[in-house]
């Protein structure tokens, strides 16, 4: 089991922070698109427990996630056991937890990049509401001070709890999902190269 230690910072434009990984880091990946499916049973056991089941398509694999409640909840970064394994067919696998009561709790979609950097990984993803950077790894305060990021600017929150933060702030009704529509999935890919 690994130790997830993670930090994402709200950004306007990637191209400084770019800019920087391309002197003192490694890409690890073009640009892709991610589709998210997390699981739970009808009355949400799971996320009252604090714990994410996830199924994800993405690059070359797709990917079942199990992440177990934070670890360290004071800690200036976020912390959480992570069980990670690559799956053959989502499609199957879901129907294999639909079978055990766990069905689809809430779906969302990303563009990301991944970059490597002081022996952990920086990830630039785009999603509906926003652009964010997440750092993730043990040496995650040095990856800060490389990219110039201040800790008290990042947030140990979920996507999922940004977006509802983001909900609230624009007066929008809740809402669980947080998807592309086609048109604006079609431009981004498009800017970014990517198939779809």
């Amino acid at each position: 089991m690994a130790l997830e230690i993670e930090l994402k910072f709200p950004v306007e434009d990637f191209d400084p922070f770019v800019s920087v990984l391309r002197n003192k880091g490694k890409k690890l990946s073009p640009w892709y698109f991610e589709q998210n499916i997390v699981l739970d049973t009808q009355d949400q056991i799971l996320k009252k427990k604090d714990i994410l089941l996830r199924l994800r398509k993405g690059l070359n694999h797709d990917l079942l996630t199990l992440k177990l409640p934070a670890v360290d909840p004071e800690g200036l970064a976020k912390k959480r056991e992570e069980l990670e394994t690559r799956v053959e067919d989502v499609s199957v696998l879901k129907d294999i937890f639909g079978a055990l009561g766990f069905f689809p709790f809430l779906r969302y979609e990303k563009f990301r990049q991944k970059w490597k950097l002081e022996g952990g990984k920086v990830c630039l993803d785009i999603l509906p509401f926003g652009q964010f950077i997440e750092i993730e790894g043990e040496s995650f305060e040095q990856m800060l001070e490389i990219l110039h990021l201040r800790p008290e600017d990042g947030t140990k929150k979920t996507y999922y709890e940004l977006f509802q933060d983001f909900l609230k702030s624009h007066n929008l009704p809740p809402k669980e999902s947080f998807v592309f529509s086609d048109k604006e999935k079609k431009a981004i890919a498009a800017r970014l190269n990517v198939k779809i």
